[in-house]
């Protein structure tokens, strides 16, 4: 088996580490499995019981139990809480936060300075951008506690979800959702 631990750097006994696996950084917690291919990278943090398939941790901080798959990528200061699932090709980006108990399916993609609240759900190829060539500062954007986002859901930047809302597939959302509301369309209005 082939992989590459970085001078210095001690693992725990109950770390266990695939081929062709890169370990840059000294803080995994104990019985974390980092599969092939995986890269964990400088000032990268990872908890406990964490399993990391063939994805890229760059200088990000995840919590104990996260499930991160195959060509996912955290950049620097991404900040992941406890019992998260992230999803195949999934991007974060620097400077997100993402509560716990939350699930990002396939090829989400997260823009800058997002806090997306515990037990939330978004499908697969979503995308909250968080750029405008338009305007040179970002907004910041939060996608409340228990939301649930459909699969191809958009929004532009700076919009917000409230908590336990509702985003039907396909939707391009273009102003803030209402906490509680059920939201469908594009741009995505408010149905029940």
């Amino acid at each position: 088996m082939t992989y590459v631990i970085w001078p210095g750097v001690e693992l725990d006994d109950s770390v266990t580490v695939g081929a062709f696996a890169v370990v840059e950084t000294g803080t995994i917690g104990a019985n974390t499995c980092i599969g092939p291919w995986t890269h964990v990278m400088k000032n990268s943090v990872i908890g406990e019981g964490c399993d990391l398939e063939g994805c890229y941790i760059e200088g990000a901080i995840v919590g104990d139990r996260c499930r991160i798959y195959r060509n996912a990528h955290l950049m620097p200061g991404a900040r992941l809480g406890d019992d998260c699932l992230i999803g195949a090709a999934c991007f974060i980006a620097d400077g997100v936060t993402i509560g716990s108990n939350v699930r990002m399916m396939l090829n989400a993609g997260i823009g800058r300075l997002i806090t997306i609240e515990d037990d939330v759900k978004i499908g697969p190829n979503c995308v909250f951008a968080n750029a405008n060539p338009n305007e040179p500062t970002l907004k910041p954007m939060t996608i409340g506690r228990g939301a649930f986002i459909g699969t191809n859901v958009c929004s532009v930047p700076g919009v917000s979800i409230g908590a336990g809302a509702t985003v039907g597939a396909g939707s391009v959302v273009t102003r803030d959702v209402p906490a509680g509301a059920v939201v469908a369309g594009n741009p995505a209005r408010v149905i029940r």
